[in-house]
């Protein structure tokens, strides 16, 4: 059983009383990351024409869900220097710094810089590599930090030479990179972007890849809807069949893991239309089943695609930003998963 609300916040950039962020800037291609257990961390993105390098702190965010009513939920927003505009990349949190990787700037140059952010000065630096690669600039790309290996993990993505389906290692501590071969004969799944790629719980070294937006040779693109399982250890994909109702094509969607033994993909774009629904995969079965949202109409207002969402502890998922048809959205609800 599951409910949404919208998180009530005060502070900048929306004067008083009026809407925060309803100047709309970040809406889509931004990423969200938390920060301890009392703040929310949005960082970059696009409202279709341009790209910010504007970055908005959410304190306070242990009363959402319970009392953000209160005027502790509060809004920040830090400009930041000495740094490109992006959207369209991926972050992580490592030593309490915001930590971005690639995408895109307002003149469409795709980035493969690091950058590393001070979320108490609001200061920026270039990461500087021990090590490069070719092909690193990308965009639309996932990837998800370990924490326990100090390495982040870069799957797939799109530069100007095409779609990208390698796999990226990271070293956090080395600064350094190198392309991870695939290992035995498993069949990897075709180059993408759009996708999914989700740890399957906090101390495994395994990743669920869903669906995305790819093309073939002849530049003949199409929307995906098949599923993966990727062993970091290994190096091994594995196509996985499931039962019950698979989700179908679907891009521009996130996907979380929902406590240990579930994962919850929300909303995305398939078929010229956004997808109205919610998906639960339960991890023992394999599993899929879906929340109508038509029997819960309160669950509508979290449907869009290129939205971005987040595990907050054991409350549930946040999801913010994104489109729904040619709409940008600004908005940021929690789907509470305690009832």
């Amino acid at each position: 059983k599951i409910s949404c609300s919208s998180i009530y916040a005060v502070g900048s950039p929306g004067a008083e009383g009026e809407p925060v962020f309803s100047h709309g800037t970040w809406q889509g291609g931004h990423t969200l990351n938390i920060r301890g257990s009392s703040s929310l961390v949005v960082y970059g993105g696009s409202n279709g024409n341009e790209r910010t390098k504007d970055l908005y702190l959410l304190n306070g965010l242990n009363f959402v869900g319970d009392d953000e009513t209160s005027m502790d939920v509060k809004w920040e927003k830090h400009e930041l220097q000495n740094t490109q505009d992006r959207a369209g990349h991926i972050s992580w949190m490592r030593n309490d710094k915001l930590y971005c990787y690639g995408g895109y700037n307002s003149k469409h140059l795709v980035l493969s810089d690091i950058v590393e952010i001070d979320l108490d000065s609001h200061q920026a630096r270039d990461v500087t590599y021990s090590t490069k690669l070719q092909n690193m600039d990308r965009r639309w790309h996932c990837g998800s930090y370990i924490s326990h290996a100090d390495k982040v993990v870069v799957h797939g993505g799109w530069n100007d030479r095409g779609p990208l389906g390698d796999v990226l290692i990271y070293n956090c501590v080395q600064n350094s990179w190198e392309t991870l071969t695939k290992s035995g004969k498993s069949a990897a799944p075709s180059p993408r972007r759009w996708h999914t790629f989700t740890p399957m719980n906090n101390t495994s070294d395994s990743f669920f890849i869903y669906g995305g937006y790819t093309a073939d040779d002849k530049k003949k693109s199409s929307i995906l809807g098949d599923q993966f399982i990727f062993n970091l250890n290994l190096g091994t994909w594995t196509a996985v069949n499931t039962k019950g109702e698979k989700p179908g094509l679907r891009c521009r969607h996130t996907m979380s893991m929902l406590g240990t033994k579930q994962m919850i993909l929300i909303g995305g774009y398939a078929s010229q239309e956004v997808c109205k629904e919610i998906s639960i995969l339960t991890l023992d079965d394999m599993k899929w089943s879906k929340l109508n949202p038509s029997v819960n109409k309160q669950l509508f207002p979290i449907l869009r695609s290129g939205h971005r969402a987040v595990e907050l502890e054991d409350k549930g998922i946040i999801i913010g930003g994104g489109l729904f048809l040619a709409d940008y959205i600004d908005d940021f609800y929690l789907l509470d998963t305690r009832k």
